[in-house]
């Protein structure tokens, strides 16, 4: 079963690290399913400052091929995808064995940016103002009373 958005959502707030990372290593294991990718924090969003520079080590969900993906299965990336001097961006959750991919997801870029490109793709795409919501109403209720004279003259035969 696919996990509700708002799980992703949750997932992402309660993170406790946000940064992008050069991948300077990426080591596909197909027994474990995950590419260990290594390499220097280029920016932090969330966390410490301090971080930029820092190596790191995750391991992301890998898939041989398409086969390996059925309904359900957690989010991941084919093999091969996963490539050195791309940056990934990715909500992190730091354990005392180190850092791991919080459920919030993670993006592969082909350079660092200053903004995050995660927080812009979760971002509503319309955000509703007074004023369009006043054009939203009076486009419905011009919708209805077309229609409503559509009806009215296909009735009467007009």
């Amino acid at each position: 079963m696919v996990a509700p958005p708002e799980y992703f959502e949750q997932a992402r707030l309660a993170a406790t690290h946000h940064l992008q990372m050069l991948i300077e290593e990426a080591i596909f294991e197909p027994s474990v399913g995950h590419t260990r990718v290594r390499g220097p924090v280029l920016k932090v969003f969330r966390g410490p400052e301090s971080m930029v520079g820092t190596p790191i080590v995750l391991d992301l969900t890998t898939y041989r091929d398409s086969s390996e993906i059925c309904p359900g299965s957690p989010e991941g990336y084919m093999n091969g995808k996963i490539t050195v001097g791309k940056v990934l961006e990715a909500y992190l959750d730091q354990s005392f064995t180190g850092f791991g991919v919080s459920f919030a997801r993670t993006t592969l870029l082909h350079q660092a940016t200053e903004v995050s490109q995660m927080e812009i793709l979760s971002r509503p795409l319309f955000l509703p103002t007074e004023k369009t919501k006043y054009f939203s109403v009076r486009r419905l209720i011009l919708t209805i009373l077309v229609f409503s004279v559509i009806v009215i003259a296909i009735v009467y035969n007009l």
